[in-house]
């Protein structure tokens, strides 16, 4: 329901007022049969009037509740709405208009401000002309149609009141023009406004031979102060941003000669710091002007400055990254009203103190794509199990006996909120989502009420805080319509959003609503500080914090009427094979550092193994750090820790899977590979048995045991077809093969390793062998002893012949 009876009031008194000097006039007029005709007419003009009134009213009010099964009569209304836009700015081409900065909000004392940018876009010079700035004072807007069909020039409300004009000087073909228009409070262009609200605002500009025209719908918002009104409840708004990292701002440092407990992983919750410890910390902060948020104004700070950290972790974000959440923290700081909903690990990697308004599901995990795919085994075997992203694992541990109590609220970081999304966070602890968007679909159709949903599932009742989409979608640069034309700056939709936000608060019945608006943390940070500002200066709008919208009055399907959970959660095929690609590649490089562990570590040696400072062959090999209290056991188990913490954030990632760039394969192929085969060069042999040289490098801290195996593409030169070989940390070994060949011939002798459980997992190496003489033992023998006596029987024949008496 719209306020009908304070519009038609307000007609009403000025209907009276220009009846009163009429009367007044015509009293001195001495023909009194003149004076009753025109008093007659002016009557019946007024009772006509105010019978119209009422009906335009509720013709606009039921056109806003007009169900769907009206589509048709929509369909030919918006025909008609876009051919009467087309045909009002039918000169505009070639001419960009633009709303570049303007007041939003108009007080008694704030006067009127805007600038203007005209451009000559067109293929033709434009003469001189002016720019004009009009409002109407006493419209009041019906209906949320009525407020849109406003800025899509779609609607014939006159705007008479003229603010300012402005001279604008000849374009010639691209060049601009800024203008600048600035009214003093106390004119009485402002002076004539009664009531408070949203009022339309046109900007034209016009050549000065009528040949250019252009025009730009917008608002203008009176405050409910300074005005004659109805004092009615503000209206209750919650601003909530998220700081979490996207899977392309993490960065993976990885040296597996130096994975242990305290390094493997973002900095542990031991980095959190005590209340006195805090104090001390804001107070060191506040001297260096540097302020610090807190949860309920007295709960200490989660972590403190880990900058210490930044050498040593494997896993840390862009400097990017920190700088913007660094931006996002400070915008928190500067707006104490803005909520903020953070993930733990993001703001550990970041290493700055900060206490959000409450926690989120570690890495903004996708819990509807989670849902979409009911596979929780799938995520298992690839190191991403409930516990990681559960309610318990996203909050702080303080063990400490004056701990504060931290909240944590699933939050919407991909699909819709379904039912199977909202019974998986339910069953993982959550008892609170938060919805950005797509939530309750109806919900536009009525008047607009608190954001807060009590939706029963077989887990047990979840609680929803649904975003006002309207708002938040200006919150965060998206324009209501592509024909909004005066919602293609940031200062149009700053307009926008402050009228939209007066509208709420006029809509009937006058009651207790509170909305939440939620800003995407890629919006930029200078849009959200103009748009908290205006909103900070709106007194009709107060804004509360995120435990407040908690609590607030929720609504079941039962006194809705109709369930406000989605069906379907927009998320397409795509991106549903995209995921299970990802799950899959994570699956198969984890599958591969458990073989490492299981089957390729020498467990018989590894306890018995020690490198330290000491070890000379560890200090040439740069591996001095690795303490002899590290055993293979716990460096082991680092290693699939460190491969879960990179597959809980690479999951995430929307991008093409490029295998390359992930952290969690790179970790178990520099595994992998730390085992290679050195193969000799071509081989030659002159004999029927021969033996060839194998070197086998280990990179890895520890020793492993592997097979080396070897075959040729011959039955004439044979190899040994497996051999088992251990390979201390950090060393090579040197395996001699023997060779057999019965005849002279070329064999390509191919070389692989498998795991103990005879997996291959090594690319094979080729080497050239040939052959080029072949004999036996015997026939060796025979051949030497033929040659020795065909010698001997050489040199008596030389000593015992005849010689010629000539010799």
């Amino acid at each position: 329901m719209i306020n009908v009876i304070d519009f038609a009031n307000n007609q009403l008194r000025e209907l009276q007022k220009v009846t009163n000097k009429i009367a007044r006039k015509m009293f001195y007029f001495k023909n009194p049969i003149q004076f009753c005709f025109k008093f007659s007419i002016t009557l019946i003009l007024v009772v006509l009037l105010l019978a119209i009134t009422p009906l335009y009213c509720v013709s606009n009010t039921a056109f806003a509740y007009e169900s769907s099964q009206n589509t048709s009569h929509l369909s030919n209304v918006n025909q008609a709405s876009v051919k009467y836009y087309e045909s009002y700015n039918s000169k505009d081409k070639g001419i960009s208009l633009q709303i570049v900065k303007s007041t939003s909000i108009l007080t008694d004392k704030s006067g009127y401000h805007i600038t203007i940018l005209v451009k000559n876009t067109g293929s033709q010079d434009f003469p001189d002309g002016k720019i004009q700035v009009a409002f109407n004072p006493w419209y009041t807007f019906m209906s949320r149609t009525d407020l849109q069909k406003w800025s899509q020039a779609e609607s014939r409300i006159p705007t008479p009141q003229l603010i300012g004009e402005v001279s604008v000087p000849a374009l010639a073909r691209g060049k601009s023009y800024n203008a600048q228009i600035d009214v003093d409070s106390n004119s009485p262009n402002l002076s004539n406004i009664l009531y408070w609200g949203p009022k339309p605002l046109s900007v034209t500009y016009s050549s000065s031979d009528f040949k250019h025209y252009s025009s730009v719908k917008s608002f203008v918002t009176r405050a409910n102060i300074g005005v004659k009104n109805i004092q009615t409840p503000p209206i209750n708004v919650t601003l909530l941003i998220p700081i979490v990292a996207k899977a392309s701002d993490w960065r993976y440092e990885i040296n597996k000669q130096n994975i242990s407990p305290s390094m493997n992983i973002p900095p542990s919750e031991s980095n959190i710091v005590s209340k006195e410890e805090s104090k001390a910390d804001t107070k060191k902060e506040n001297s260096n002007k540097t302020n610090t948020k807190t949860v309920a104004g007295d709960s200490s700070q989660v972590s403190k400055d880990l900058n210490q950290f930044k050498d040593n972790r494997k896993i840390r974000l862009s400097k990017k990254s920190i700088k913007h959440i660094a931006s996002l923290i400070s915008l928190a700081q500067k707006h104490p009203r803005l909520q903020t909903i953070a993930d733990l690990n993001t703001l550990k990697s970041s290493g700055i103190s900060f206490t959000p308004s409450a926690f989120m599901q570690n890495n903004g995990f996708d819990i509807s794509k989670y849902a979409e795919t009911s596979n929780s085994s799938y995520y298992q075997s690839s190191g991403i199990d409930a516990e990681s992203w559960s309610e318990e694992s996203s909050i702080p541990k303080d063990h400490t006996a004056k701990a504060p109590k931290f909240e944590s609220y699933a939050f919407q970081t991909g699909g819709k909120w379904t039912l199977k999304a909202l019974e998986q966070a339910k069953s993982n602890g959550y008892k609170t989502v938060v919805a950005t968007n797509g939530f309750d679909a109806l919900a536009h159709r009525f008047a607009v009420k608190n954001g807060v949903y009590d939706v029963q599932t077989s887990f047990g009742n979840v609680k929803v805080l649904s975003s006002q989409e309207t708002l938040s979608d200006l919150a965060n640069e998206k324009p209501t319509s592509s024909r909004s034309t005066g919602e293609n700056t940031n200062a149009g939709k700053l307009n926008r959003i402050i009228a939209q936000s007066a509208f709420y608060q006029m809509e009937q019945p006058y009651s207790s609503r509170h909305l939440l608006i939620t800003f995407h943390q890629d919006t930029p940070s200078s849009y959200i500080d103009s748009v908290i500002s205006n909103l900070e200066k709106s007194p009709w709008i107060s804004l509360l914090d995120l435990r407040s919208l908690s609590n607030a009055k929720s609504f079941s399907k039962e006194y809705l009427g109709y369930n406000p959970v989605p069906k379907d959660s927009a998320i397409s095929n795509e991106s549903i094979i995209n995921r299970k690609s990802i799950l899959n590649q994570l699956s198969s490089d984890r599958e591969n550092i458990k073989q490492f562990i299981s089957d390729i570590l020498d467990h018989g040696e590894l306890n018995n193994h020690h490198v330290n400072e000491s070890d000379v062959q560890s200090l040439a090999k740069q591996n001095a750090k690795l303490k002899i209290n590290q055993n293979s056991n716990i460096w082991s188990k680092n290693l699939l820790k460190l491969f879960d913490a990179m597959a809980q954030r690479e999951v995430n990632d929307s991008r093409p899977n490029n295998v390359d760039s992930k952290g969690t394969h790179n970790l178990s192929k520099i595994l992998i590979s730390g085992i290679h085969i050195i193969p000799p060069k071509d081989v030659t042999l002159v004999s029927e048995t021969a033996t060839m040289p194998i070197t086998i490098s280990n990179t890895n801290p520890y020793p492993v045991s592997v097979y080396l195996t070897s075959y040729t593409n011959s039955m004439e030169i044979v190899t040994p077809r497996k051999t088992p070989v251990k390979i201390a940390a950090n060393s090579e070994t040197q395996i001699i093969l023997p060779l057999r060949s019965t005849t002279s011939s070329k064999a390509r002798a191919i070389f692989g390793l498998e795991d103990r459980s005879h997996r291959a997992f090594y690319n094979h190496k080729e080497t050239m062998i040939t052959s080029t003489l072949q004999i036996s033992d015997k026939s060796g023998t025979i051949i030497i002893i033929f040659a020795f006596a065909l010698g001997i029987l050489g040199l008596w024949r030389q000593f015992h012949r005849k010689k010629d008496p000539d010799e």
